[in-house]
């Protein structure tokens, strides 16, 4: 849970404090106005991401038509996507597992 500065406390306490009914209301918005700050901090809190260098890649193995699943550990198809002009594309390729797809390939490289 996100919390107000002491400053910024202050401020919303004098622009908004006469308007709440009751003091509940008052910190559920107080919670909000924070969860909004925090967000706008940092956009990308919540959104999970990958990194690998390009050294690293480089030494990994280069991928075949299956891959071994991270969810699952079994083998499966490599599904690549296709770009604008409708040839598929080897830059990222997935596998599909319950209903889920898993990131397994990046640049014709198996991760």
């Amino acid at each position: 849970m996100n919390k107000l500065t002491p400053q910024q406390d202050q401020r919303f306490e004098n622009k908004l404090g006469t308007i709440f009914v009751t003091n509940h209301q008052k910190e559920l918005a107080k919670q909000h106005l924070a969860d909004e700050l925090k967000q706008a901090e940092d956009p990308m809190e919540d959104i999970p991401y990958f990194a690998i260098g390009n050294r690293e890649l480089a030494q990994k193995k280069p991928a075949g038509t299956h891959a071994t699943c991270p969810k699952c550990g079994k083998k499966h198809k490599i599904k690549y996507g296709t770009g604008k002009d409708g040839t598929e594309s080897t830059s990222l390729g997935f596998v599909d597992c319950k209903g889920k797809s898993y990131l397994v390939v990046i640049n014709g490289k198996e991760l």
